[in-house]
């Protein structure tokens, strides 16, 4: 990365953790990376374990008071870096899905109704059955991560465009749609809509 756009993610950072450890959810004059009017910059002596704790909750999903505690020990920065910088491969081998598809309608056409009929109910069947696995492999990883804050706000961007098994009726599609959010949780937002609106889950 080139120096001058990491120290840039470093200040946005570090105004970042201001915000979290504030309570506020205001960003308005944002720019520069300087702090937003009325907000001062956080006092890196005041980032004590209950500071490192509420920054844990609010850039993740919380932690043990022993990570809170190893988190305090850093410093603000370093702290903040670490959030950012973690080495959780952004591609995981743990969780391989299978191209799930509708019937096609060619293949139903001589069948007979009760044969079309068993073919629908057993691909819901195997789709909800990896939709059920994606949903545990997802929880696993928010839960055991070392990027907490791009699982955070992967979660996040999921609920901000509410697609849904249910309406997408597609597991593998969710799980590309997954991918996606991953990959730009906490990149630019334009190629973050771009690449969504591209997306199999919500062009069903």
């Amino acid at each position: 990365m080139h120096p001058r756009a990491k120290e840039s993610m470093r200040r946005i950072a570090l105004v970042l953790a201001a915000l979290f450890l504030s309570g506020s959810a205001s960003v308005g004059g944002l720019c520069g990376g300087d702090a937003p009017p009325g907000l001062p910059p956080l006092d890196p002596a005041s980032f004590d374990t209950q500071r490192a704790a509420h920054l844990l909750s609010r850039a993740g999903f919380g932690g043990t008071p022993e990570a809170a505690s190893t988190l305090a020990a850093m410093g603000l920065e370093k702290a903040v870096e670490s959030l950012l910088s973690a080495s959780t491969p952004e591609t995981s081998k743990d969780f391989e899905p299978t191209v799930t598809e509708r019937p096609n309608p060619q293949d139903l056409r001589n069948k007979t109704q009760e044969e079309r009929q068993k073919l629908i109910r057993e691909n819901r069947r195997s789709d909800q059955q990896q939709f059920q696995s994606l949903r545990a492999w997802w929880i696993r990883r928010m839960t055991l991560t070392d990027r907490p804050l791009v699982e955070k706000m992967t979660l996040f961007w999921h609920g901000h465009f509410a697609t849904s098994q249910r309406d997408v009726k597609n597991s593998y599609h969710m799980w590309l749609q997954n991918k996606t959010l991953r990959a730009n949780a906490l990149g630019n937002f334009k190629a973050l809509v771009t690449a969504v609106a591209k997306d199999p889950a919500m062009l069903e």
